[in-house]
């Protein structure tokens, strides 16, 4: 009996000691990182990229054989989440991408966004054996020698990622408010389209808005203006001149430079003007905000578990046209552009965490609240009529806590400034209910 037992432990020091130098001598290693799918979702949702590195450290392309094992199954899969030592799996999607001749570059997962991402936890893919085979020296080997392994993901990127996260003042929306002028709607809505005829570079982007009293005796009360835009555009990052080599990926600001078309139009559709023009838009990461969005006041300044959201400034040129002008004296005055107006135009926006899980039951509400403070300034100067046009917005939010994208908010504004086409001087304190999707 004895004899057996050390026969059954010296073959499972063996299998041990095979694996280790199995992994050891393998020409790749495993690299786990976060990522976001910046032109997907507002706000874009969290990725897991697994790709494999050389022995310099350089991802490998084409390496990841598809026609064998398991790669592009589910069950393959678990992410674990760790926290005070316990584990929770987090079920996950699978796809390849940058695939040549039967093989991937890497392999994208994707989870549940009802599943929040957070840097107070540890997070780990676990891929089970039989899974992947790699290309090595032309052939097609197991790269785990039917064992299960895993690659801890560094939360460092995760943090640095989200500083990507879009502000929640561009999100979709559909908003009724009342107050100054009486009832008032607002929307946005915005659909993207990636990788248009398959160029990675060139995607495109459908935006509609808009901001209306219901009765049209009251528009210009409101900010009375109809937005639809088409864009196309291309996402890139950059480093200021400069900066060190190990410093360029923490540094890189996550940028979108654009050429588009738009119709400005008022509620009644009696003024219109068409624009095209061009813009780039870029993620500060200045460390005002991001020093501002690292305390909850709302939680008694108590220090934040998720990342900050960088200010988004997006800055532009655009030729402006009439399309149509009602020239009858009871409407609403537009600014002339029969002759074609240059305009350069800044905007800036920004959602200033306020606080997370924030209880209100002082206030006889037994459910937990989210606060955001949304900021949205916009000028824009006409150089024809050499005069200085701006837009100013500022939100107070409470939501009550939920991880689903669709979810109700309860909003307090102060909204003031001019818009097109009419560019009507507005001054507005408004409440009301907003759906974000």
């Amino acid at each position: 009996m004895r004899r057996c037992t050390a026969v059954k432990t010296f073959i499972s020091l063996s299998c041990l000691v095979c694996f280790a130098l199995t992994l050891c001598a393998a020409p790749f290693q495993p690299r786990a990182t976060f990522s976001l799918e910046h032109r997907k979702a507002r706000p874009p949702q969290h990725v897991i990229q697994l790709e494999f590195l050389d022995a310099e450290g350089e991802p490998v392309e084409a390496v990841i054989r598809l026609g064998e094992g398991t790669p592009l199954e589910p069950q393959s899969y678990e992410l674990r989440a760790r926290t005070d030592g316990s584990d929770s799996a987090v079920p996950v999607t699978v796809h390849a991408t940058g695939v040549e001749q039967g093989y991937a570059s890497r392999l994208i997962f994707r989870v549940d966004p009802a599943h929040i991402f957070s840097t107070t936890n540890q997070y780990v893919l676990h891929v089970r054996a039989g899974t992947l085979f790699l290309k090595e020296g032309g052939q097609t080997v197991s790269f785990n020698t039917g064992r299960d392994f895993d690659v801890a993901l560094d939360n460092d990127r995760l943090a640095l990622d989200q500083t990507f996260a879009y502000p929640k003042s561009v999100q979709n929306k559909l908003e009724l408010l009342g107050g100054t002028g009486g009832g008032n709607a607002s929307f946005r809505y915005a659909r993207r389209f990636d990788e248009v005829r398959a160029r990675n570079w060139l995607n495109a982007e459908l935006n509609l808005k808009g901001d209306f009293n219901f009765l049209s005796e009251n528009k210009e009360k409101y900010f009375n203006s109809l937005v639809g835009e088409l864009k196309l555009f291309t996402p890139f990052r950059w480093n200021f001149p400069g900066t060190p080599a190990n410093q360029r990926q923490a540094r890189a600001r996550f940028s979108e430079w654009d050429v588009h078309a738009r119709v400005d139009s008022d509620q009644t559709f009696e003024n219109a003007d068409k624009v095209i023009g061009t813009s780039l838009g870029t993620y500060l990461k200045d460390p005002i905000s991001r020093w501002l969005s690292s305390y909850h006041i709302l939680n008694g300044f108590s220090k934040a578990d998720e990342a900050s959201v960088s200010p988004l400034l997006v800055v532009g040129y655009d030729y402006v046209s009439e399309l149509k002008s009602d020239d009858d004296g009871d409407s609403v005055d537009k600014l002339d552009t029969h002759a074609g107006n240059h305009r350069a135009r800044a905007i800036l926006v920004w959602s200033w965490p306020l606080g997370r899980n924030v209880d209100i039951g002082f206030l006889g509400i037994n459910r937990r609240i989210d606060a955001d403070l949304l900021l949205e300034l916009q000028g824009i100067y006409d150089f024809r009529v050499d005069e200085f046009l701006d837009q100013s917005r500022v939100s107070l939010n409470f939501s009550p806590r939920t991880a689903s994208n669709l979810r109700i908010v309860y909003s307090l504004s102060w909204e003031r400034g001019k818009a097109a086409p009419t560019f009507n001087d507005v001054h507005a304190l408004l409440a009301g209910l907003k759906l974000n999707f």
